[in-house]
């Protein structure tokens, strides 16, 4: 939590427009917890926002919260737990533990155990860390069930299968009483839902998810005199710009997180569809954010965007030095294991380099659909002694500790936290020259290397510039550290505050406005 000098808390509340997350999200995540924990003394009553269901969510958002210091006044709002009128997701203190079914027979996996009468075989499985079940029961017949249920024995999901197709989903108050279906999407129709009962009740019809969640949304922005609601994943921008049951005007911010160009991300003409659908009706927010100027300056090229903005993420200088006297011999790679990030060209890269630098190591740190093809490449190039995958950390700082250079190989970015991360610690980094981040933050020859996209040899003998250089690597560690100063969160919570205030003084004037007209 970051202390602005002077100022006195703000009637207004906070709307963090995160619509999902996870144990192991990403950068996006990441940036939604540390905005809030950055202005949270000046706006304490905030509320995270998200739309989906998921078993464990109050436990993860807990895990979030302690990692970004977040005080008790931010608190998560999901649609899902408000629609069943109950607590639907148990906190991580809640000390409760599945009951085993009295007929289950055990299996040799101590965490799994059958059920089978004449009817029916019913498998159960318990979740690794103990807190959750699964239930899997096969019938006579074509269908499937599968059913889910918290920690306390309670059923709470149960999706329905014909012939390995998902055909509807039901979500379950503690009374076993269902409170949403939720119908499979087809060629013909999107996914729909029918709510039993309660505010949003459909009297036994299925409606559009969007519908029942712009509802909901404008539910939800009733209950505040002053909403603020900030937009980081553009499934939400609808629920706010284009939603008829919202009674008061809700200021805006949308905020820009990745690339809004079509591959290969060099051409500035053309847009995609996810972010280019947002930015060219930017006008009907009350500003749009941008993570780099850089990406202004080609939006701008493209789409008049008058209410741009550029607002960085901001970065905390690390407890401990990141850098040691030994094993400065390490890279480090810290990224989800997709293709985007094009990680088998860092492996490849790593591979001619271990022919001048046998004793180099490079350390992969994430998750992802591509690591077992990227463990098969390592394993081919026969190079597995020296490369290790150490999976998702929570502690980039720890991932980090003794690395001689932190290497970044993007398709594209909308500024990378990873690559923030690796230089407030102090370590140099080698990065593609991709849009958008590395402009912004490296120097090259001075606090890290930029190499053109796609040139593995230049990659490797950017890597051997990094041992052959040591004096010169410590001394790019040196510089890399400035970046606390120019990203620290005081200074960008600064510009954060500016930023709401401008939007509240804008909407405080158009209410003037129609309240004279009137």
């Amino acid at each position: 939590m970051i202390f602005f000098p002077l100022s006195k808390t703000r009637p207004e509340t906070l709307l963090h427009m995160a619509v999902s997350f996870g144990p192991n999200s990403g950068g996006r995540t990441k940036a939604v917890f540390q905005r809030s924990a950055t202005i949270s003394n000046r706006w304490p009553d905030q509320c995270i926002i998200t739309l989906n269901h998921r078993m464990e969510y109050r436990t993860i958002f807990e895990s979030w919260a302690k990692q970004h210091k977040l005080p008790s006044s931010v608190r998560m709002r999901n649609m899902f737990e408000e629609i069943a009128g109950e607590t639907l997701y148990l906190a991580a203190d809640k000390l409760v533990t599945f009951n085993l079914p009295s007929r289950a027979t055990p299996t040799k996996d101590p965490l799994r155990w059958m059920m089978i009468d004449a009817a029916q075989q019913r498998q159960f499985t318990l979740r690794d860390d103990g807190s959750l079940a699964h239930v899997k029961r096969w019938t006579s017949g074509l269908y499937d069930q599968l059913d889910r249920f918290d920690r306390a024995s309670m059923l709470r999901v149960r999706e329905t299968r014909k012939n390995d197709t998902l055909l509807h989903t039901e979500y379950y108050r503690s009374n076993g009483q269902p409170f949403i279906q939720v119908l499979a999407p087809t060629d013909r129709t999107g996914t729909t839902v029918r709510v039993f009962g309660g505010l949003y009740d459909t009297s036994g019809e299925h409606v559009d998810l969007e519908h029942l969640r712009k509802r909901w949304i404008a539910s939800l922005c009733g209950q505040f005199d002053n909403p603020i609601a900030f937009i980081d994943d553009r499934d939400a921008d609808d629920l706010l710009i284009k939603n008829v049951w919202l009674e008061k005007t809700v200021p805006t911010i949308a905020i820009i997180h990745s690339s809004h160009l079509r591959s290969p991300y060099t051409n500035i003409e053309s847009v995609n569809d996810f972010n280019g659908r947002a930015i060219a009706q930017a006008n009907r927010f009350s500003t749009m954010i941008f993570l780099t100027q850089e990406q202004l300056d080609d939006v701008k090229s493209v789409y008049e965007c008058p209410n741009g903005q550029v607002i960085p993420h901001a970065v905390e200088g690390p407890k401990k030095r990141g850098r040691t006297a030994k094993s400065l011999q390490t890279f480090v790679l810290a990224t989800r294991l997709v293709k985007l990030k094009q990680i088998d060209e860092v492996i490849q890269a790593f591979a001619l380099l271990l022919v001048r630098f046998p004793k180099a190591k490079l350390h992969i740190w994430g998750t992802g659909e591509e690591e077992r093809a990227l463990k098969k490449l390592v394993k081919e190039l026969c190079i597995g002694k020296n490369v290790k995958f150490k999976g998702y950390t929570k502690s980039p700082e720890s991932a980090l500790r003794g690395a001689a250079a932190s290497i970044m190989t993007s398709k594209y970015e909308g500024f990378s936290l990873a690559l923030m991360e690796a230089l407030s610690n102090g370590v140099p980094v080698i990065c593609y020259r991709f849009r958008y981040g590395p402009n912004a933050m490296v120097r090259h020859g001075l606090n890290g290397y930029l190499v053109d996209s796609g040139n593995v040899e230049a990659l490797a003998d950017a890597m051997a510039k990094i041992l052959i250089r040591p004096i010169r690597s410590r001394f790019m560690g040196l510089c890399a550290r400035t970046i606390r100063l120019t990203n620290s969160r005081r200074r960008i919570g600064r510009r954060w505050e500016q930023v709401i205030l401008s939007v509240t003084d804008k909407r405080d004037c158009a209410t003037s406005d129609s309240h004279r007209s009137n």
